[in-house]
């Protein structure tokens, strides 16, 4: 992404004052009004993925300390870029160029956010696991697989991967480096009619491109990123912003490492080229949207909440180690628990009793919940039998069950204690079934009734056990 401007003042109003910290002087500002020059934005992906800007102008020599330069996070504090014609008059006008280059540390958007748009072009990066075909004419009409439609509220979202050969090599990367890559181009706009007979505002479709990372991330069971989001009008570019989303690495098999691990075992059934994924992700998406975007503003203030951390503390689970991996992996059920059990079914209740007291939530116990929260999505709570070290622990406990030795193998990782340690293999088999338990419940929320890939049981591709084996597509 390239930008030519004339008047630094658009940009300076984009960086808000960070507390204890001052507006740029009216001195100041006098001197960053006017400069002239060209820029350019650069996304870079390495050693991860940030965004850069580079300015050359005619500059003023540096007196007192002021930089030659303004790097976006100091347009925060009294830095002034002492510049051509709009300089002090008592300096001589330099002609000497000035370049150099700044990371940017926090969004930076270039254009009014409030106007009127046709569509947004996005990047999503480390997106790798699903991989769309080429867009191949047969005959009058397009391969319906070289791009994906999401729907959801009004917007449209389209999506295309890159073609085949250059996927297969960026997937081949992010495995073997563990790096970072563009996978897919995206586009939105709104519905109803020609794009431009229905504009919108970036701050608008923030919604929707926030929905988009965290819906894909739980695709992906890692972060994925938005990166550089550009607004176009009339096919001119109106808004930019200069931002890249927080993004988990790519995943590789580590040899010296034994299974089960996080990071490896995902509950997406995929290769890559998956002709299943055109079936289920838009509907599967459509049933996030609808909690997203709930009609009452008090549940869609909840379920944004819910989705945020939820999935947040998911993909933690999936990206740590595995002696630790477990307690995000248990926050996520706790979370998504106390969204189903209290505000969406009210099985219980958190309100407490008039004469004071704990509430019915309270009472229970970590497991009590989990228990309910299994019930309520038809899983069993008995432990699997390819679990063998943590059935052997719960056996040697009065034969606890699958959310019992959760619970307990998590309070031991956040509170050691000498007597009752964690022997190699229970913290690790520990998270396996907590994550087993979080995805499933999550797809259960998300009404999916398809594939997924079964970590406890060597990874068979199965049906959800809620499904309907007569509805479910091949």
């Amino acid at each position: 992404m390239k930008g030519h401007w004339t008047d630094t003042e658009a940009i300076t109003t984009a960086f808000p004052a960070a507390p204890g910290e001052k507006q740029p002087s009216n001195f100041a500002q006098q001197l960053i009004d006017g400069v002239q020059g060209t820029g350019e934005v650069t996304l870079a992906l390495s050693p991860a993925p940030h965004v850069s800007w580079l300015f050359l102008a005619m500059i003023w020599p540096p007196m007192q300390g002021w930089p030659v330069l303004v790097p976006p996070g100091a347009l925060t504090t009294e830095f002034a870029t002492r510049a051509g014609p709009g300089g002090p008059p008592e300096l001589p006008e330099s002609r000497h160029e000035s370049a150099g280059r700044s990371r940017v540390f926090f969004p930076v958007q270039v254009g009014d956010p409030n106007g009127r748009l046709d569509e947004i072009r996005f990047y999503l990066v480390n997106f790798q696991v699903l991989q769309l075909i080429d867009n191949v004419n047969r005959g009058e009409r397009s391969d319906p697989l070289a791009r994906m439609d999401l729907r959801a509220d009004g917007w449209r979202v389209e999506i295309e991967s890159l073609p085949n050969e250059e996927f297969g090599q960026v997937v081949h990367h992010l495995e073997e480096q563990r790096g970072y890559a563009i996978t897919h181009t995206c586009r939105i706009w709104r519905e109803g009619g020609k794009a431009a007979q229905n504009p919108f505002t970036f701050a608008e479709a923030e919604s929707i491109l926030e929905a988009v990372q965290l819906f894909f991330s739980f695709v992906r069971g890692g972060m994925v990123a938005v990166a550089l989001p550009v607004g176009y009008r009339n096919g001119t570019s109106e808004f930019e912003q200069w931002s890249v989303t927080t993004v988990d690495p790519g995943r590789y098999p580590d040899p010296h490492r034994s299974r089960p691990y996080p990071g490896w075992d995902l509950w997406y059934d995929h290769p890559p080229f998956n002709r299943k994924a055109a079936a289920w992700l838009p509907p599967m998406f459509e049933q996030f949207a609808a909690k997203w975007w709930h009609p009452d503003s008090q549940f869609q203030k909840l379920w944004r909440k819910v989705f945020r951390e939820l999935i947040l503390t998911y993909t933690d689970a999936e990206r740590m180690e595995q002696s630790t991996a477990i307690v995000p992996a248990c926050t996520a059920l706790e979370t998504l628990g106390w969204a189903v059990l209290v505000k969406m079914e009210q099985w219980i209740t958190e309100d407490r009793p008039p004469g004071g007291g704990r509430s019915e939530y309270e009472s229970l116990t970590a497991a009590d919940r989990l228990r309910l929260l299994l019930r309520w999505a038809g899983l069993s709570t008995e432990i699997p039998t390819s679990l063998s070290r943590i059935r052997q622990e719960a056996q040697g406990r009065d034969n606890w069950d699958g959310p019992q030795i959760a619970t307990w193998a998590r309070n031991r990782v956040v509170h050691p204690d000498r007597r009752d340690r964690l022997v190699d293999g229970i913290a690790a088999e520990a998270w396996l079934l907590a994550m087993w338990y979080a995805e499933l419940t999550i797809l259960k929320l998300l009404d999916y009734d398809g594939w997924f890939r079964d970590r406890l049981d060597n990874e068979k591709i199965k049906r959800v056990p809620w499904a309907d084996e007569s509805s479910v597509p091949e």
